[in-house]
């Protein structure tokens, strides 16, 4: 094994980490929501792991130049948008089942390179996603064939995450991974945290449950693994990426189950069996973003 072989292996395997983490952020979120409003847990949230990471990091931040800045700060417009439909979503829906949801971003990311990219997608993509498509609809589709709230915003979420996956492989190539991570978490908790404060009623109180939820999302799941996720893409692919990190569905699902006692119909067994095949499919696709 080569030293490339090497750095692509040890990233893939911090990126199966972020899956890990990331897939309990699904129940820590539901559990922080019941005391904390959206935009205050958004902007708490990032914007506590930006300023973290500030400190940590500043040797390194303090060198960074006006265009890894404003570069930064655009990432953090589309990770606001993302995370923030995300916790929206969260309200009415489930953890387990939005987290198989919102892994439809590793489907989307093909389609979106085309776009940016100006790469086509492969058959395994197109087959891909036509799965994908059926297997939401049976996990999401009610008995009225329409998609609840919740599942549509968090699919619109998963949208806006394959943006910002293709947008970061190809931005970490040229800029500091670790700069970028901490601008983009600063630009994207400080809006959240005004959003908070103009829409929102004033943060009173907070139980000790959603304290310690906030706080694995805070220091875990955003200020660490967001970091590692932008550091290990720089030794792979957006597509490869993407597809490990998207194991955090299983993830999500499994902790869902385990700590919240979530119920799945047979329905949606059903979809969420479509969905996992529709993702291991997509391991076919030759697209290197």
């Amino acid at each position: 094994m080569n030293k490339m072989q090497k750095r692509a292996l040890a990233a893939d395997s911090a990126l199966l980490l972020v899956a890990v983490i990331w897939g309990g952020g699904f129940v820590a979120s539901k559990i922080a929501l019941n005391s904390i409003t959206p935009f205050y847990l958004l902007g708490i949230r990032v914007l506590g792991a930006g300023l973290i990471l500030s400190v940590i990091l500043w040797s390194k931040i303090r060198h960074a130049d006006r265009q890894t800045i404003k570069v930064g700060l655009a990432l953090g417009m589309f990770l606001l948008i993302g995370q923030g439909m995300q916790i929206f979503a969260l309200q009415y829906t489930t953890p387990g089942k939005q987290a198989f949801l919102v892994a439809s971003y590793t489907l989307f990311i093909p389609f979106i390179s085309w776009v940016i990219l100006k790469r086509r997608p492969q058959l395994a993509s197109i087959l891909a996603g036509i799965i994908m498509l059926i297997g939401i609809a049976f996990l999401s589709l009610n008995e009225n064939l329409t998609i609840g709230f919740g599942d549509g915003l968090s699919i619109l979420s998963a949208i806006f995450f394959a943006v910002h996956m293709v947008l970061i492989s190809r931005i970490v190539r040229q800029y500091d991974p670790l700069q970028i991570s901490v601008f983009q978490l600063l630009s994207a908790g400080s809006i959240g945290l005004m959003l908070g404060i103009v829409f929102e009623p004033p943060l009173i109180e907070i139980s000790s449950e959603s304290g310690l939820a906030l706080g694995y999302l805070l220091f875990i799941n955003t200020a660490i693994a967001s970091s590692v996720q932008n550091f290990a893409q720089k030794f792979t692919t957006a597509t490869r990426s993407s597809i490990i990190v998207s194991l955090e569905s299983v993830f999500g699902l499994f902790f869902s189950i385990l700590i919240l006692n979530e119920q799945f119909t047979n329905k949606m067994i059903f979809g969420i069996m479509l969905i996992v095949v529709a993702v291991v499919i997509s391991k076919m696709e030759k697209i290197t973003t």
